[in-house]
């Protein structure tokens, strides 16, 4: 099953487990590394039911005490499902929507797309719960849910696992939709580099064909500051001493960016992961200088080791930047398919070598991001509510920005910020916080 419309056509038998006690508390978090980073999360299994999954665009059915008919149209649960939900510009529309008698649950198959899924009751009560992986172990998290198909999850190409909606009485209902649009943009092979982001417009984006390990475009560069973003998937994640492949950027065969590790397979649709590289106006390579006007031959390749001219066989992988004409001012950021918005927020309490803010209540998800200094290499352990999140490796040796997870209305936390390995300099402490705004 390679595509949304396999999956569609697929039905298959399938014995699974499913849980019928309370919601588990969060599981203790692990790494979270500058460059990747993932969830860790286990909790507690009991029971298991066979069932005969319905398949719809990487989503299986998977019964609560019943399996009724899966609804044929967007009335569900009392309550009328959107034909399309917007993310960042994508749209997504309806494929099919599924009911239970106070709890339901779809599980997600890895598939070539992106997916939605919304949900709503028609009682008191609703929570969700989600469990999603793409390599390595699942991230648990848990939450109230609206009752009206206003929230719902983004599903990310490769993720599996599922997605529980449960209520205190009622139908509930979870509603699956499948991606109908890309917005304007540079698109290749189901990856696209959106015309407008938080940062700025797209002057020009390159992506490879797949296996092509050198990329260049002709880039005119434009008034005003210059941002730069890119990536790299590649199979062969171990080539030289055990360590993966290095990408490697130039500008009229002079490095202007340096090199960074392809770091494994990238399964992401949206390209976009905010500017990495930003030189001002112009750009600067030694003694020579690149105005606003100049066309340049902007070239990415995929080596062994730094400096390396033998390119890596890698008929897996796959390269791509794109250059941004900045906007001035930007107090918004992206995550989780929806849109924030920077807000004020209260200051971060240092003591020794933990770090503390306290969020107060909120009306809609908001998220703290807390810049560290750094004079060398640090550890973080990250705590909300006096549960360990994550931890946090800070190998760059300078100041880092530390994300949070999404605070959701109705709730208070305390988070610290504990420095487990390295020192912290005499330095500001900074917090930021973002609400969403879509």
């Amino acid at each position: 099953m390679n595509t949304i419309e396999d999956l569609r056509a697929t039905l298959h038998g399938h014995a699974d487990e499913i849980e019928h006690d309370a919601f588990p508390a969060r599981a203790a978090g692990v790494r979270q590394r500058v460059a990747v980073s993932r969830r860790r999360r286990r909790a507690a299994v009991a029971g298991a039911v066979a069932a005969v999954l319905a398949v719809v665009g990487g989503v299986a059915l998977l019964p609560a005490r019943e399996t009724p008919d899966p609804a044929a149209d967007r009335q569900l649960a009392g309550q009328t499902a959107p034909e399309t939900i917007d993310s960042l510009g994508y749209t997504f529309r309806f494929e099919r929507g599924y009911e239970g008698e106070g709890q339901r649950r779809v599980r997600v198959d890895a598939s070539d797309g992106p997916l939605i899924v919304s949900w709503a009751a028609s009682g008191d009560g609703l929570r969700l719960r989600t469990n999603l992986a793409t390599d390595g172990d699942p991230s648990l998290s848990s939450k109230a849910g609206a009752s009206d198909f206003s929230e719902w999850s983004l599903v990310l190409p490769g993720q599996r696992g599922w997605i529980d909606a449960r209520a205190k009485s009622g139908d509930v209902a979870l509603a699956v939709y499948t991606l109908d649009q890309v917005p304007p943009g540079v698109t290749k092979d189901g990856m696209t580099y959106r015309q407008e982001t938080p940062d700025g417009s797209l002057i020009a984006a390159a992506i490879g064909d797949q296996g092509q390990t050198e990329v260049s475009l002709r880039v005119t560069l434009p008034e005003g500051r210059i941002g730069f973003d890119s990536f790299c998937s590649a199979q062969q994640i171990k080539v030289a001493h055990g360590l993966a492949p290095n990408v490697e950027w130039f500008i009229d065969g002079k490095v202007f960016y340096g090199s960074e590790s392809c770091n494994g397979p990238d399964h992401d649709y949206d390209l976009y992961s905010g500017v990495q590289y930003s030189p001002g106006g112009g750009i600067r390579l030694g003694k020579h200088r690149y105005e606003a006007g100049d066309t340049v031959t902007v070239t990415a390749r995929l080596v062994t080791e730094p400096g390396d001219a033998q390119l890596v066989d890698d008929p897996q992988a796959r390269l791509g930047f794109a250059f941004y004409s900045l906007a001035d001012g930007n107090n918004r950021r992206e995550q989780g398919g929806h849109v924030y918005q920077r807000i004020a927020g209260p200051r971060p309490v240092v003591s020794g070598a933990t770090i503390t803010i306290d969020v107060p209540d909120v009306s809609v998800p908001v998220i703290p991001v807390v810049t560290v200094p750094a004079d060398g290499f640090q550890t973080w352990e990250i705590w909300v509510d006096g549960d360990l999140d994550h931890t946090f490796e800070n190998g760059l040796g300078e100041a880092v920005s530390l994300t949070i997870s999404t605070i959701e209305p109705g709730q208070s936390r305390r988070v610290e910020l504990r420095l487990a390995s390295g020192t912290l300099p005499d330095e500001p402490v900074r917090a930021r916080y973002f609400e969403r705004i879509d």
